[in-house]
């Protein structure tokens, strides 16, 4: 499945305890690197009673920053006495860089512009960390767009407009 720097991932896992014995379970999920790199873990802990279900759907929004390339996500459970595992399942993502397409090019953006040429820029400045993942890509050139915009432009050497200009648009599809 493909991803973007700042999308949700979500999936549902689900472990039964088939032992007649209460399971102490250390559980983590994990995105790793094609390199094996950690990039991201959430550790917890649980008790199943024999027979008991455990299952969860997972939400992950992934790093705006998160560079593009395989990664694998693994929920891991381990024995908390042994940290023998337990179960382990894992699955291939790939993410993507974002793209500004031809149609958002041909359009200057400026604050109070709208549309999907808006939503485009604004997923490319949250790839590069610009602006905020917690920030929705609403296609609203807001006050955030524009701060995050005049702060791509600035770290790039670029004339600090506001709007997306020729240079600005070469600058985000480096």
């Amino acid at each position: 499945t493909t991803y973007r720097p700042s999308e949700q991932l979500r999936f549902t896992y689900q472990f039964t305890n088939t032992t007649k014995k209460t399971m102490k379970l250390k559980a983590s999920r994990q995105i790793l690197a094609s390199d094996g790199k950690l990039v991201i873990n959430r550790p917890g802990t649980l008790a199943l009673k024999p027979g008991e279900v455990f299952k969860r759907t997972v939400t992950e929004v992934l790093p705006p920053k998160l560079a593009a390339g395989t990664y694998t996500s693994r929920v891991k459970l381990l024995d908390q006495k042994t940290s023998a595992v337990v179960d382990q399942n894992e699955f291939t993502i790939i993410v993507e860089v974002v793209p500004i397409t031809k149609a958002a090019k041909s359009v200057v953006l400026k604050k109070g512009s709208t549309g999907s040429a808006v939503k485009e820029l604004q997923l490319k400045l949250q790839t590069l960390g610009h602006l905020s993942a917690k920030i929705k890509a609403n296609g609203i050139f807001g006050p955030a767009t524009l701060k995050a915009l005049q702060a791509f432009q600035k770290a790039n050497g670029l004339a600090l407009t506001g709007k997306t200009d020729t240079a600005t648009y070469d600058a985000l599809n480096k």
